[in-house]
């Protein structure tokens, strides 16, 4: 399955032009894992990393009329998603520390559902905050509140 995987991911990008690709795929608690690496990589990225999901719906898509049953699959391009990951976290900790320290409601800007993600599995260790996604579609939003 791998392989097939590998070949698809490959196949679509040097349809796309990105012709240097290298990919490397592994398993992770049931989830196919692939990173990609790419010289200029900001095209397929995004700006904020608009495009990667897009892509990787694309990608799942495919892969879905090829292998079944289809795999959970994870795409990274050159570390971003762990790079954003880390910098989300910082800022979920920073979040945390604020409304606790304040004890006051904060709502947090607009953000994709993966960052909305990284913030509420990390707020989800302070045991005296919860958190909870507002609003619709691009304007999904966190609010960070202090247990009472």
């Amino acid at each position: 399955m791998s392989t097939k995987i590998t070949y698809i991911i490959k196949d679509l990008l040097d349809n796309m032009g990105f012709l240097d690709a290298e990919i490397e795929e592994q398993e992770v608690e049931g989830r196919v894992k692939a990173e990609i690496r790419l010289k200029d990589a900001r095209d397929l990225i995004g700006e904020r990393g608009a495009i990667l999901p897009l892509f990787q719906h694309i990608v799942r898509r495919i892969v879905a009329r090829h292998i079944a049953p289809s795999p959970m699959l994870d795409i990274d391009i050159n570390n971003y998603k762990k790079m954003r990951e880390d910098v989300l976290r910082d800022f979920a900790r920073d979040v945390g520390s604020k409304v606790r320290a304040e004890r006051k409601v904060m709502e947090l800007d607009p953000m994709p559902s993966f960052d909305r993600r990284v913030v509420h599995l990390t707020l989800a260790d302070f045991s005296d905050l919860t958190t909870e996604s507002m609003g619709e579609g691009d304007r999904r939003y966190i609010v960070v509140r202090p247990y009472p």
